[in-house]
Order: C-alpha cells, then sequence, then structure tokens
C-alpha cells in the first residue's frame, strides 16, 4: 500500500471511529484502493482473497480474521515516518481487517481482473 494511500485510509478510519457511518467508511476507502497502482491493487486483491481462505479453516487453523490482520497487516501497510504513534495505533490490522470483510466491494474494480 502506498504510503499516501495509507494516510488517506487512516484518517478515513479515524472519522469512522468517531462516529462515523460505516457504508461510508466502505464506499470512501473503496474510492481509494480502486485509484491504486495496478500492480498494487492486484497484487493486494490477490493475497486478501487467498487470507479468506485461511480464515475459512480458523476452526482448524486458529487463524481468525483479526488473527490474520495483527499478522498481515505491519506487512501490507505502514506510515512512513515510524514513531511510537504509529507503531501502536493498530490501523494496519484494523483496514486489513476492514479489507476482508468488504473484500468484493472495497476491491471490486481489482476482482474483476482476477
Amino acid at each position: 500500500m502506498p504510503y499516501e494511500d495509507y494516510d488517506a485510509l487512516v484518517l478515513l478510519f479515524k472519522a469512522y471511529e468517531g462516529g462515523g457511518d460505516k457504508v461510508v467508511l466502505v464506499k470512501e476507502a473503496t474510492e481509494i484502493v480502486g485509484k491504486l497502482p495496478e500492480e498494487n491493487g492486484l497484487t493486494l486483491a490477490f493475497l486478501l482473497r487467498f487470507l479468506l481462505t485461511v480464515i475459512a479453516q480458523s476452526d482448524i487453523n486458529q487463524m481468525t480474521m483479526q488473527n490474520v490482520a495483527i499478522c498481515f497487516g505491519p506487512s501490507l501497510m505502514r506510515a512512513k515516518v515510524t514513531n511510537q504513534d504509529t507503531l501502536f495505533s493498530q490501523y494496519d490490522s484494523k483496514l486489513v481487517s476492514l479489507f476482508l470483510e468488504h473484500l468484493k466491494q472495497i476491491f471490486a474494480v481489482w476482482m474483476r481482473m482476477l
């Protein structure tokens, strides 16, 4: 995830946590993700789709959506500048959870190409 897009998504998620509407969150996240460079969008969509198959087996592998998001969030998304606020904010895993929960909608433009 490019740094600029990560920052925009974090600001969007903070607004949602402050009492925003989840429908608006998903809609605006869809717009941001739809503008990703093709290689980023396709790679992320492919990986997230695979992670949903892992989550589908969580009764066997203990990899719930939250566990997957915690494991993959820091690798998939990070702030350009790392400090204590960004290290402990957990927005990376919150965004990955959002993406997994709403994959078909948020990544619709990329899922059609897979």
